[in-house]
């Protein structure tokens, strides 16, 4: 009869440093964290490298083969991050463990990013809602923009009723959306 004993269980050692302590956990977590920005770094660097080195046919096989669509979202993203990656390499510590913020830190021009990190800004909580600010920059229409409505040879009764008609639309959002109308 064959009897497999399981290896033992490690247990905190009383000042908490020990495997399985808080302290040991936060060290794990951490330390997988920065391996995770640091592969979207080399992934996108990878992306590039083989974008430039191939040819078109060879890349679309590429892509095709990592499940990158090219031309869409995250082809585009992980390009701009691998074009900027030099100046992430002596910030590694201080990056977000969230690439599509990772690449809000890509397109920000050298200047921009220079003073985030001047700043002491750059940290691993820093949120893209936060870069948005800190460059002035807006959120693009998917997440919020503007909507116009063009009156194509309405008379003022018909452009009256429909306004009234956007207003009803738009109350219960408060001063989430609103209604502009201009003279153009």
């Amino acid at each position: 009869m064959n009897v497999s004993i399981a290896p033992p269980v490690p247990i905190a050692v009383q000042d908490g440093t020990g495997p399985n302590s808080v302290s040991d956990f936060v060290d794990r977590f951490k330390r997988v964290s920065r391996h995770g920005v640091e592969n979207t770094i080399r992934l996108a660097t990878i992306l590039v490298e083989a974008e430039a080195g191939l040819s078109t046919a060879e890349f679309e096989t590429f892509c095709n083969d990592v499940l990158i669509k090219r031309g869409k979202s995250e082809h585009k993203k992980f390009r701009t991050i691998g074009k900027n990656a030099a100046r992430f390499e002596q910030h590694m510590d201080k990056l977000p463990n969230n690439w599509t913020t990772i690449y809000d830190l890509a397109k920000m021009d050298s200047t921009q990013f220079d003073k985030l990190v001047a700043e002491g800004r750059l940290s691993p909580r820093l949120k893209a809602r936060e870069i948005l600010e800190f460059t002035g920059r807006k959120r693009n229409v998917r997440n919020g923009g503007e909507l116009y409505v063009v009156f194509n040879d309405s008379d003022d009764d018909t452009k009256a009723k429909i306004s009234e008609a956007l207003q009803e639309c738009l109350a219960p959002f408060g001063d989430k959306a609103k209604l502009v109308q201009s003279g153009r």
